[in-house]
């Protein structure tokens, strides 16, 4: 019996030591997020977080939504929702200043399934042999959506498949920043969720979505 009370009495403890580091957060009256001495402001639906970590915190109230580090970027700057694709929401602390696309200098650009969007199917930059073509492909995509001069009709009726664009840059390892991507009957186009502008990206992305599924059909 003094045995079982021990366990009991031990589990006890885990269980309430947890519970004292999980920060509990709640939303001021200007729509912030308070708790554990920070504020936090929420991205645009388009800032999508690297990684889910471990849980760090709760926001009050009557969903007791949970809320996560973000790899192991500090929870003090950056905490995520669950995970749940592109709209996984990620909270920032008001000392930083979210990025542009193109403040952000990409160097990666992951060619997400939409179905299963945590997966890359194809990522561009990432092959050595053909690095400094990619980042000129990478430049370009980023030029396109800054420009925006022949801003599109979103959303579309032509649509055959679609693909996530996640830029991803090593000076802002805590997000991607998400684009859509539509292989259309009328073309290529690129929708960016942050600004709502949308551009044709022409064939800029075909050789390797094309290559991907020539290796798919070759195996």
């Amino acid at each position: 019996m003094k045995k079982l009370l021990a366990i009991i009495l031990s589990l006890c403890a885990v269980f309430l030591v947890s519970c004292s580091r999980t920060v509990k957060m709640s939303f001021a009256e200007d729509g912030t997020l308070t708790g554990g001495g920070v504020s936090y402001k929420f991205a645009p639906v388009g800032y999508e977080p690297t990684y889910q970590g471990e849980e760090y915190a709760v926001i009050k109230g009557t969903l007791e939504e949970k809320l996560y580090k973000i790899g192991d970027c500090d929870p003090e700057k950056w905490l995520a929702t669950e995970y749940s694709g592109a709209a996984t929401l990620v909270y920032y602390s008001t000392d930083i200043t979210l990025p542009t696309l193109q403040e952000m200098e990409p160097t990666l650009c992951f060619i997400c399934e939409q179905e299963a969007n945590a997966f890359s199917v194809y990522t561009v930059g990432e092959n050595e042999e053909t690095r400094e073509h990619d980042l000129q492909v990478i430049s370009q995509l980023v030029e396109m959506l800054k420009d925006g001069d022949e801003n599109e009709i979103w959303p579309r009726s032509d649509v055959n498949y679609t693909y996530n664009l996640k830029f991803y840059s090593p000076d802002w390892e805590a997000i991607y920043y998400n684009v859509v991507y539509a292989v259309c009957g009328g073309g290529n186009f690129l929708y960016d969720r942050v600004t709502g502008n949308c551009v044709n990206a022409g064939s800029l992305l075909e050789e390797y979505y094309e290559s991907m599924n020539t290796e798919e059909n070759d195996s």
